[in-house]
């Protein structure tokens, strides 16, 4: 669990480093096939952590983890965007990876504001209420 921080911040310094490759004034053509693999380490990796982090949620809950998890696939989210518009300024659309990729961050950070508040419904209630049970609270809400 305490590994999983830095890792998190070396996997921003290889996507700065990748930004910097596309924000530079130079033939990105040489870099693609570099591009496309970090894309998908990166990828591969930023799900392997936080399964490493559910595994040890129950030891310890850090909410600074899923801070610095959350503003990696945001920033990670933003380099793949602009892979994207590169994938279409050098129509280079043989491999549709980076707009799939697109969709499957947008799930991940979606998922995981959910899970934030589900962390912070948990933290907040002494009890700590299931699933079944908080469905069932909202029906009852809703019919009232």
């Amino acid at each position: 669990m305490d590994k999983l921080i830095p890792n998190l911040i070396i996997i921003n310094k290889m996507i700065i480093f990748c930004e910097n490759i596309l924000d530079e004034d130079i033939n990105v053509s040489y870099f693609i096939d570099k591009l496309n693999y970090d894309t998908k380490f990166i990828d591969n990796f930023c799900e392997y952590i936080f399964d490493e982090y559910i595994k040890n949620t129950k030891e310890a809950s850090n909410d600074h983890f899923l801070k610095v998890y959350y503003s990696t696939l945001k920033r990670f989210y933003r380099f793949v965007i602009k892979l994207i518009k590169l994938e279409i300024n050098t129509k280079n659309n043989k491999d549709k990876l980076f707009s799939s990729l697109k969709e499957k961050i947008e799930d991940r950070i979606h998922s995981l504001k959910d899970f934030q508040y589900r962390q912070s419904l948990k933290n907040n209630d002494k009890q700590g209420i299931n699933e079944e049970e908080y469905s069932i609270l909202l029906k009852g809400f809703e019919k009232n």
